[in-house]
């Protein structure tokens, strides 16, 4: 018997016929049309970027791009995080969980991007969204009680490589803060 890589059980040749779909249970019990479970997932934009994003239906990240929209499935739950308001600097910050988005196709190089080239950076890669709800809900404190987040002062680490993938409990956390959103807006939001 041949074993597959670090001695992990024997090696298995697929074939097209042969590959059976793993479904997990989830607590939503939400399904991809293939059968496969949706993932939830955190990205976080800078405001400027969001706007494009929004604007296009188009999910693009920076660097290494396409492999990380590749993480995602057709399907997925997207949760967008704007940090900040410009791309290029600082401040000033957003902190805003600004969306909630729905993957809808396959990751695929664009022939004109619709994001400006920063130095030698180009933004090819994206993959098409829709945007199922739109909020402007203040989240930093909420992003640090997540379970990626580590501890101060480098609880956001994990975010450098977003996408992030959400876990349940992470998600509940964001939908019960999303239930009270309207009253949160309304009391912090600045002029």
């Amino acid at each position: 018997m041949r074993y597959g890589p670090l001695g992990c059980g024997p090696r298995i040749r697929p074939c097209q016929r042969d590959i059976a779909t793993v479904v997990r249970p989830r607590d939503d019990d939400r399904r991809y049309p293939s059968g496969a479970e949706m993932e939830d997932w955190l990205v976080v934009l800078s405001e400027d970027n969001w706007s494009i994003c929004d604007r296009e239906g188009l999910l693009g990240l920076g660097r290494d791009a396409e492999r990380r929209l590749g993480r995602m499935s057709e399907g997925d739950r997207v949760w967008v995080y704007v940090n900040r308001k410009h791309v290029d600097h600082q401040v000033p910050r957003v902190q805003e969980l600004r969306a909630v988005a729905r993957v809808t196709g396959p990751v695929r190089r664009l022939e004109r991007s619709p994001w400006r080239p920063r130095g030698d950076q180009r933004f090819l890669f994206a993959r098409p969204i829709t945007v199922e709800r739109r909020c402007a809900l203040p989240a930093i404190e909420l992003l640090k009680t997540m379970s990626f987040a580590g501890r101060p002062p480098a609880w956001g680490m994990r975010l450098l490589s977003a996408p992030v993938r959400l876990t349940a409990d992470d998600v509940a956390k964001f939908q019960a803060a999303l239930q009270g959103e309207p009253k949160a807006a309304a009391t912090t939001r600045s002029p």
